[in-house]
C-alpha cells in the first residue's frame, strides 16, 4: 500500500504542478473562477491528471505482484462490456428518481432548457467523458488496488468502511459540500462496495458512478457534491429545507439519496443470494 501511494502520490504531485500552470494560463484556475460553474474540459483535465497516476501505480503493483488489473477489479480489455452499461442505466435511473422525488416534494423545479442544439450535444459528450474519468479514478483509488489489498489483509468490510470514510473526508474539500453531504458520500462509497461484492469487479460501479454524476451535473444541472458544472441541459432550481433540496451540496445531501441507494443495495444483496442458491442447487 505504501508503494502504491508513493507512486500515485509522487506522479500525481508532478502532474498537479503541470496542471496548475496549464489551468492558470487558460484562465481556469479555481482562484480565478471561484463561485462560477466549472467547464467540463477543466474538470476532465483535472480528473485525467488524477487517473494517470493511479493507473501507473496499479501497473507498478501488478508487475511487482505478478498480477493483472483484473485482480484489482478492472478487466480493462472488457471495460465497455454489458456490466458497465447496466451500471450506467441504473445510475441515471437512480438520480432521475431522486430528482423526481425532490420535484414532487416541492424542493426542486425544472425551469426549462439551459442548453440546446449542437451545444447541448457537445456538452453531453464532454461531461460523459469527464464523468467516465471520474468514475474510473475514484473507483480505482478507493475500490481498486487499496480495497483488494487491505481487504485481503483485514477483511473485505473493515477495508470497505475505512476507505469509504476516507472517500468522504476527501470530498469535504469540495466547495459547497455540507456535513450531510459528506456523510452521504460515505454511504455512496459503501454502496459501491456492495456493488463490487455483488458483481466481482468495478465495471458496474464505474458505470453507475459516472451516470449518477452525469445526471446531476449535465442532465439536471444541479450541484454534485457541492460542485456545479457549466453547460447543463436543464435549468433546475432548488429551494426549501436542505434535507429535501440538498442545499449547495446537491441531491446527494437529500433524504432521498440514502433511501434510493439502500433500496438498490438491498436488491443487489438479494439477487446475489438468489444466484448463490441457484448455483448450489445446480451443483
Amino acid at each position: 500500500m505504501l508503494l502504491f501511494l508513493l507512486v500515485a502520490g509522487g506522479t500525481g504531485a508532478m502532474l498537479a504542478g503541470i496542471a496548475y500552470l496549464v489551468f492558470r494560463i487558460a484562465g481556469y484556475h479555481p482562484s480565478l473562477t471561484k463561485g462560477q460553474p466549472i467547464p467540463a474540459p477543466f474538470l476532465l483535465a483535472g480528473e485525467l491528471f488524477q487517473l494517470v497516476p493511479i493507473l501507473l501505480a496499479m501497473w507498478v503493483m501488478a508487475r511487482r505482484e505478478r498480477r493483472t488489473f483484473a485482480d484489482y477489479g478492472l478487466p480493462w480489455r472488457r471495460l465497455f462490456a454489458p456490466p458497465l452499461w447496466a451500471g450506467a442505466l441504473a445510475g441515471i435511473a437512480a438520480i432521475a428518481i431522486v430528482v423526481g422525488a425532490m420535484i414532487a416534494s416541492g424542493a426542486a423545479h425544472v425551469a426549462g432548457f439551459a442548453t440546446t442544439g449542437g451545444a447541448a450535444l457537445l456538452s453531453a459528450a464532454l461531461w460523459a467523458a469527464t464523468f467516465l474519468a471520474v468514475g474510473l479514478a475514484e473507483e480505482l483509488f478507493f475500490r481498486g488496488y487499496p480495497q483488494a489489498t487491505l481487504g485481503a489483509t483485514f477483511g473485505y468490510w473493515p477495508a470497505a468502511i475505512a476507505l469509504s470514510l476516507l472517500f468522504g473526508v476527501l470530498h469535504s474539500f469540495n466547495p459547497g459540500e455540507s456535513i450531510v453531504g459528506k456523510s452521504e458520500v460515505v454511504v455512496f462509497g459503501l454502496f459501491m462496495c456492495v456493488a463490487l461484492r455483488r458483481f466481482g469487479d468495478l465495471r458496474w460501479p464505474i458505470g453507475f458512478h459516472a451516470a449518477w454524476d452525469w445526471g446531476q451535473t449535465y442532465l439536471f444541472g444541479v450541484g454534485d457534491s457541492g460542485v456545479v458544472g457549466a453547460g447543463a441541459l436543464l435549468h433546475t432550481e432548488v429551494a426549501g429545507p436542505s434535507f429535501l433540496s440538498g442545499g449547495s451540496a446537491g441531491p446527494e445531501a437529500t433524504i432521498f439519496t440514502p433511501v434510493m441507494l439502500g433500496a438498490i443495495a438491498l436488491g443487489l444483496v438479494l439477487s446475489r443470494s438468489r444466484r448463490q442458491t441457484a448455483q448450489t442447487l445446480d451443483r
